[in-house]
């Protein structure tokens, strides 16, 4: 009996050590940073975390919430606390101002909320036309090497319709779903390779885009205004950046 009880006691007290143990572990310090950068047009946060705990080295996770005019972008990860802050980028569809919180978290549940910051993403956006503006303008297309009766699934690479559709029948398509994505894929290649449109995306980037089914970058791009066609209609940039769905 006297050893049930004795041992009974040692496990009680390698629990209570352990859990001293492990209580001990916290977060002494964390900071982040961030500041936003403009790549042809293309915004992205580039962050900083750095975090100390003790004992020192303990492996933390951490969640970051990007919020712009687009809405909120959820960044995630982990990293050993006390090697140096922790580096990241997230591409954001839009400029402005972006305001950034979030928290750390160790194994032991010891959370530290990180104090909030707010960076502004500003300065040329660059250009783009969009399909309402290709499929009026047929006479721009000479100028991007590409022809109105060229196979979409040919230039992109892709197997994305059949029967095919050419460049053109693509800037006209309507609708959602790989309409959009041929809508935009098409007016994105030729804003890319045309000279007189500062487009943010390089026509193998644009492929790349397309192949992806990122449909939502291509509309973006494609709506940051067209130079092409000013003056039409009393001048300015009002109808070809117009959408026509």
């Amino acid at each position: 009996m006297k050893r049930a009880v004795l041992g009974l006691v040692v496990v009680v007290v390698a629990i209570l050590g352990y859990t001293g143990q492990a209580s001990a572990c916290h977060i002494v310090d964390a900071g982040l940073s961030a500041v936003c950068t403009n790549d042809g047009g293309q915004f992205s946060i580039d962050y900083a975390l750095d975090v100390s705990t003790y004992p020192a080295g303990w492996t933390v996770d951490f969640e970051l919430t990007i919020t712009g005019a687009s809405g909120p972008q959820i960044v995630t990860g982990s990293f050993p606390a006390d090697t140096g802050p922790v580096q990241g980028s997230v591409l954001v569809p839009d400029s402005g101002t972006h305001s950034i919180t979030g928290f750390v978290v160790l194994p032991s549940w010891d959370t530290w909320t990180l104090a909030p910051v707010v960076v502004e993403c500003s300065g040329d956006s660059g250009e783009g036309c969009t399909p309402g503006f290709w499929k009026n303008h047929p006479g721009y297309w000479p100028p991007t090497g590409y022809d109105l009766n060229d196979d979409f699934d040919t230039v992109f690479g892709t197997d994305l319709f059949d029967p095919d559709i050419t460049l053109n029948q693509a800037v006209r398509a309507q609708g959602g779903g790989v309409n959009r994505l041929a809508r935009h894929g098409a007016s994105a290649l030729l804003n890319a390779a045309h000279p007189d449109v500062d487009y943010p995306l390089t026509v193998d980037e644009v492929i790349a885009a397309v192949q992806a089914g990122d449909a939502d970058l291509l509309e973006y791009s494609n709506e940051l205004g067209c130079p092409l066609g000013r003056g039409l209609f009393g001048g300015g940039n009002q109808f070809s950046s117009v959408s026509f769905g």
